[in-house]
């Protein structure tokens, strides 16, 4: 059921409050390209929320005219997936512009809101601000720059090379989150700290490329970046990955080394499956170190794009399982029958296991070979979790020298 007020123990949100459900948030919050919505997601059987409601709504009364304020109820599931609400109560600011809504990073009084709601009307004003003087510029200077000018910029985060950028809130809400990971500092002009890291920052961002992005957040300026990322002193260096809700702090050494070493820790690892054609391909891969062999369905029961898209799942999975790289490997169904056999991986294909020959154990999963199957299968491998069983002795003496596969040859 769809309610039209927001109840708490029988008494519904104040007028400047405004109720919103599936059906008409995208009409009023996500089109309006001119208002800040500051949008509470709550539960009626939540306490705090109940303690929050009344701060909530003199906030929605001070600011009635300048920000706009809803109210999103628990049975609205489909928003409460959609916009990542695991507890009760979530504030987010929905600012015209930004990619992502805003998490809400203040105390939870009227006064708290009311600073985190200027926060986010000042970054949508230095957004619209900005917008304006760089179309002034290009008007003015026939969209024509002069060699200082590009210089100035390749300071700045205007060019795509490997220099430190310098966001601003826009800037950053359309970098994170996002595909790469990304190493800010968040400063202060009159740090002295702060200053003398500057060099090596620089020179962090030139020895990651285009493996990390480095970034820096004048914090006296971006005050509601510094408000939501907590930062209390200068500098701060946080590591923000893709797929992680929160920022990695870094409090070890300002070294270049260490810095980029932290950094690269936490750069997704990139899976190549490699095919076994042979026993001493298998030998020298999982001989000595755990492996692990996907058995894909023949190429006349598939073909090459089917089997290009099961690898790189199978890749994917992999990948982000563990810091330690697991080799990995792949063969061909039926193609080493006595093999299979041996390892009891007659229910078909695809099918994966992981062998560790030195140790003489080796595991099957029986699941999809989706990302999360195969991730989910390495992860229970690890922690002890998995029906490990006996390698059959010289197993690898069955293995049978094939042709290697060609992706790139024709399908008859």
């Amino acid at each position: 059921m769809i309610r039209s007020l927001f109840l708490f123990a029988g008494s519904a949100f104040a007028s400047s409050v405004v109720s919103l459900t599936s059906k008409n948030f995208d009409s009023m919050v996500k089109s309006d390209s001119d208002s800040v919505w500051v949008v509470g997601f709550f539960a009626t059987w939540c306490g705090h929320c109940k303690t929050y409601k009344p701060e909530f709504e003199k906030a929605a009364k001070a600011l009635k005219g300048a920000v706009k304020f809803g109210a999103v109820y628990e049975e609205e599931k489909d928003l409460m997936v959609k916009y990542g609400v695991d507890g009760f109560p979530t504030i987010k600011a929905f600012v015209p512009g930004f990619k992502s809504p805003v998490p809400f990073a203040a105390d939870r009084t009227a006064q708290g809101t009311v600073d985190f709601a200027f926060n986010q009307i000042k970054a949508m004003t230095n957004q619209r601000l900005n917008g304006k003087k760089d179309k002034k510029e290009k008007k003015d200077k026939g969209e024509k720059k002069d060699k200082k000018s590009e210089k100035k910029d390749k300071k700045s985060n205007k060019n795509s090379g490997n220099s430190v950028l310098a966001l601003s809130q826009s800037d950053f809400e359309a970098l994170v989150p996002g595909d790469s990971v990304v190493f800010v500092k968040f400063y202060a002009p009159w740090c002295g700290h702060c200053q003398k890291l500057a060099p090596d920052w620089e020179k962090l961002a030139a020895q990651l490329g285009s493996r990390v992005k480095v970034a820096k957040v004048d914090a006296t300026i971006e005050t509601g970046l510094a408000q939501r990322f907590g930062i209390k002193g200068y500098p701060s260096l946080k590591l923000f990955v893709p797929g992680k809700s929160k920022p990695i702090e870094y409090n070890g050494e300002r070294s270049v080394s260490a810095m980029e070493e932290f950094a690269l820790k936490h750069v997704k690892k990139v899976v190549e499956l490699k095919q076994l054609t042979n026993s001493e391909s298998l030998q020298d891969g999982c001989g000595k170190s755990t492996c692990v062999i996907a058995f894909l369905p023949h190429i006349t029961d598939s073909n090459n794009k089917e089997r290009l898209a099961l690898l790189k799942k199978i890749s994917d999975g992999v990948s982000e399982v563990g810091d330690t790289p697991i080799k990995s490997f792949w063969s061909q169904g039926g193609d080493q029958l006595p093999f299979e056999e041996a390892l009891q991986l007659s229910f078909g294909y695809p099918a994966m296991i992981v062998l560790n020959l030195e140790k003489g154990l080796y595991g099957i999963h029986k699941g999809n070979l989706e990302k999360e199957g195969v991730k989910e299968f390495l992860k229970s491998i690890m922690g002890g979790r998995a029906d490990m069983r006996e390698t059959p002795k010289l197993v690898f003496d069955l293995f049978k020298t094939v042709s290697e596969w060609n992706s790139k040859k024709e399908e008859l």
